[in-house]
């Protein structure tokens, strides 16, 4: 696997929204291949990692919060990153956590890009996690629901990163 130099920075604003059980919402995202993963997306410039993760949130699932009701972020995660369309990413994904209730997504925000890729959502234990046949990203999730649960205004953890993807 050959990786460009530099690869494109790529930083990332997402949002674990926990429910009042500890389940998160988790959207399937892919146009080969299926994964789940959290509400977010790239930072725009001169926006805020918490601006970010809100915009991100709004958009992909319709729910519209203050930025000030995030708490985190509660994990960074560096990912070098390609969707095999020959660009690579330096992508430093940032993870904040909001407690909601259950709601209805709602698709209307989505960018076309969004509207292609992004497929169903649904509420996930950490068990459903950690029993999931598709990936889930990031891989350290269900262990993360883990410690939110004993440790609910935890942040700030740090995973090292990996590459991941195709040329």
């Amino acid at each position: 696997m050959t990786v460009p130099t530099p690869a494109r920075a790529r930083p990332t604003a997402r949002v674990l929204l926990l429910d009042a059980a500890g389940r998160v919402l988790l959207m399937s995202h892919g146009d080969k291949d299926q994964a789940w993963i959290s509400p977010g997306g790239a930072v725009e410039p001169g926006e805020s990692l918490p601006e970010a993760a809100v915009r991100e949130l709004a958009e992909e699932t319709g729910l519209v919060v203050d930025p000030a009701d995030l708490l985190g972020p509660v994990l960074r995660l560096r990912v070098l990153w390609s969707a095999g369309r020959g660009t690579w990413y330096d992508g430093e994904d940032n993870f904040f956590v909001l407690r909601a209730d259950p709601f209805e997504v709602s698709a209307a925000g989505r960018t076309a890009l969004e509207q292609r890729i992004i497929g169903e959502a649904r509420w996930w234990s950490a068990a459903d996690v950690r029993a999931a046949t598709d990936p889930v990203f990031p891989e350290c999730l269900a262990d993360l629901l883990d410690a939110l649960r004993r440790y609910p205004d935890w942040v700030d953890a740090v995973a090292v990163g990996r590459i991941l993807g195709a040329a």
